[in-house]
């Protein structure tokens, strides 16, 4: 990420992805502590558990994703309060979704 007069800027397209067991990520993080994730992830039984640190954006993409027993499909998202869980988060059909989040 680089500071331009927009704030910062980013390019997707020249960043590697940084593996972690079903999931692929490209993190832009700001000096602000706001950062913004490309993720995909691929078919699992297994979920991600993890606690929000701060409230967290979640745009699907493509394909679905099941978070806490709800399933989210392309074009719909939630947000995720600071300090709630999730206990389940995986995809049965594979997915690419958009985070934003921040530690605040």
């Amino acid at each position: 990420m680089q500071h331009s007069n927009n704030g910062f800027t980013f390019d997707t397209n020249t960043m590697d992805w940084w593996e972690f067991a079903n999931q692929k990520l490209k993190i832009c993080s700001a000096p602000n502590g706001i950062s913004f994730v490309l993720s995909e992830i691929t078919p699992s039984p297994d979920s991600i558990y993890h606690v929000h640190e701060g409230f967290e954006c979640i745009y699907i993409l493509e394909g679905s994703v099941i978070s806490n027993g709800e399933t989210f499909k392309a074009g719909q998202g939630f947000i995720a309060n600071k300090g709630s869980e999730h206990k389940e988060f995986r995809t049965e059909t594979g997915a690419k979704f958009i985070v934003v989040n921040s530690k605040d």
